[in-house]
């Protein structure tokens, strides 16, 4: 199956043809990757789904899009970010910005130093 092989894979010429299960030629080869939002059968809307594909042509690529398409896989969910280490961040960005700001002022005073002086 193309999907456990992944892209990277066929990147190296080691994937399959999801549609005729082909060893895949080392660059002439065809990706799609394919993502919907999830919906149960309740009704309920789910993270987004994706499916990552190869093909040996374009061909064989549009007889598998003309079928039905198989149960996608749910992407991984993002973790939740810290909001300790969101405020570090901010932080840092802020005290960037201050020193930048600093450096500047410095900058432009010896200019305007350097040509009132001579």
């Amino acid at each position: 199956m193309a999907d456990e092989t992944g892209t990277d894979d066929a990147h190296k010429g080691r994937g399959v043809c999801r549609f005729c299960g082909v060893p895949l030629p080392q660059d002439d080869w065809i990706g799609l990757e394919i993502s919907r939002e999830g919906l149960l059968a309740t009704g309920v809307r789910t993270d987004v789904e994706s499916l990552n594909a190869v093909f040996c042509s374009q061909e064989h690529a549009a007889r598998f899009l003309a079928q039905p398409l198989p149960p996608l896989c749910p992407r991984p969910p993002t973790p939740p970010r810290s909001p300790v280490r969101e405020a570090l961040e901010l932080i840092a960005i802020i005290a960037g910005g201050i020193v930048t700001v600093g450096l500047v002022g410095i900058g432009a005073w010896t200019v305007v130093q350097w040509f009132v002086g001579g």
